[in-house]
């Protein structure tokens, strides 16, 4: 017969079961982007702009690393020419 063991309720628990990866969102189009982190439960935030339209040049932190749901990822747009404000001048 086997005995539960006795002893102390971990507070504490920190390991890769209990973490998100992150993905390689780097040169995807920003809406697609957006949409991979969000089904995995990251926060996005923007940099430089929110209004940028284009594909992401960076993302903080980078692909593999494992965080908590609801982490945020910090991506990096580069523009494109069909940008908000491109289009709010034509």
């Amino acid at each position: 017969m086997m005995r539960a063991l006795e002893g102390k309720e971990p507070k504490d628990i920190c390991n890769v079961y209990n973490k998100v990866e992150v993905p390689d969102v780097v040169g995807k189009d920003k809406i697609l982007a957006i949409e991979e982190l969000k089904n995995l439960g990251f926060v996005v935030l923007f940099y430089p702009d929110p209004d940028l339209l284009g594909k992401v040049s960076n993302q903080i932190p980078e692909a593999g690393r494992y965080l908590d749901y609801d982490s945020e990822v910090s991506i990096e747009l580069k523009a494109e020419n069909n940008s908000v404000e491109n289009q709010a001048e034509e």
